[in-house]
């Protein structure tokens, strides 16, 4: 077993994830032989904790924590002690949000908390996303049906609106406490809480186990990612991620999401044989 403890912080979907949505042979060898050698695999991801879990399990994962909704919660099923982190958008502010927004911008809502999917319209997109196994599920609208906080909130706009993601943040700007994060290539957005992000919840987990940041890599490919991409300093970006956003880290991974990119730079920087 290595003296030195790395945690190997990783998204999901566009980075260890192939475009069909598994892990190849040599990803999930390679994680878990790091894990095995006393490191942390820590899948980040804007999905949710039932939906990552699966991937741990692919993997063979036995120790290591994750992070869910994009930093909203940082927790770990292997570990009772590992000190849980949990932000949730607030009920009431959800409620104006989509009032505010569902006329004029919206197609379909989804949000949940720990146990319970509220949509005003079935989306199967985002039910497979984020994976509805043992979530009670309660249809109508948004304002008559929330009784709680929430994990995650995901909207649906309307393509068709000229500079919608500028029109929609203008909406929500009095909030000064949520914030709009739009999804590449999809006509999604996803509220967040101002200041919470993937990074911040990494921290608290390299705290937790008290690892330097030094000894902290991350692989990301798209805008949730930048702000672990920027803050710790041994960063990957995929080489099939969203142009413009390399800069924000300090390597670009040689082979992209379909061809082990991740296990590659694992590897070469762990001189794995």
């Amino acid at each position: 077993m290595t003296q030195n403890k790395y945690i190997i912080a990783v998204d999901l979907d566009g980075t260890l994830l192939s475009d069909d949505k598994t892990i190849s042979k040599l990803n999930r060898e390679t994680l878990k032989k790091l894990e095995d050698d006393g490191h942390y695999i820590v899948l980040c991801s804007g999905r949710a904790f039932r939906s990552i879990s699966k991937f741990q399990d692919d993997i063979g994962l036995k120790k290591s924590p994750m992070i869910c909704y994009n930093g909203h919660r940082a927790i770990n099923r292997f570990d009772p002690t590992f000190c849980e982190l949990k932000y949730q958008i607030p009920k009431d502010d959800a409620i104006k949000i989509y009032l505010e927004l569902k006329d004029d911008f919206l197609i379909q809502t989804t949000c949940e908390n720990d146990d319970t999917i509220y949509t005003d319209k079935e989306d199967l997109f985002l039910f497979k996303f984020f994976d509805t196994v043992g979530m009670k599920i309660k249809t109508g609208p948004i304002d008559q049906i929330l009784d709680g906080d929430l994990n995650t909130f995901v909207v649906r706009y309307k393509e068709d609106i000229i500079d919608a993601n500028s029109k929609i943040n203008a909406r929500i700007a009095g909030f000064s406490n949520i914030k709009m994060r739009f999804w590449q290539d999809y006509a999604y957005s996803e509220l967040y809480l101002d200041g919470v992000s993937k990074s911040k919840t990494l921290a608290h987990v390299a705290e937790f186990y008290k690892i330097p940041k030094e000894r902290v890599l991350v692989f990301g490919d798209a805008p949730n990612d930048v702000e672990m991409l920027n803050d710790f300093p041994n960063s990957f970006f995929m080489c099939n991620g969203i142009d413009g956003l390399k800069h924000n880290a300090k390597y670009v991974t040689e082979f992209d999401n379909n061809h082990d990119g991740v296990a590659h730079e694992l590897i070469k920087f762990f001189h794995l044989k």
